[in-house]
């Protein structure tokens, strides 16, 4: 029985949607009802929700819309990388300095 043509590539970009699609319904989760949940840490529920939120897009526009998408233009894929990584070290920076201060 042998696989068809292409379907190790269908498997992986079904994959790595999954991941980026599940990164990203987790930094909803994060960002809306992690307050609720764990008021003690009700000040981090943003910062770690956007950068979560912003890890999926990268993980969604590295890993399957380039794949999908080969001949779109470098500059416009090169920028949205770009700002959803600057989107992620920014949470990840605020998160670490509300961390480290005890949140505001």
């Amino acid at each position: 029985m042998s696989a068809r043509p292409g379907g190790h590539a269908v498997a992986i970009l079904l994959v790595s949607a999954a991941t980026a699609w599940l990164i990203v319904l987790s930094g909803l989760w994060v960002a809306f009802e992690w307050s609720a949940r764990f008021p003690a840490l009700r000040h981090l529920s943003g910062p770690f929700g956007v950068m979560l939120i912003a890890a999926g897009q990268f993980v969604f526009a590295v890993l399957v819309a380039d794949r999908l998408f080969p001949r779109a233009s470098l500059g416009l894929r090169a920028g949205f990388e770009t700002l959803t990584a600057g989107v992620f070290l920014v949470g990840t920076a605020t998160a670490a300095w509300r961390l480290a201060t005890g949140g505001i």
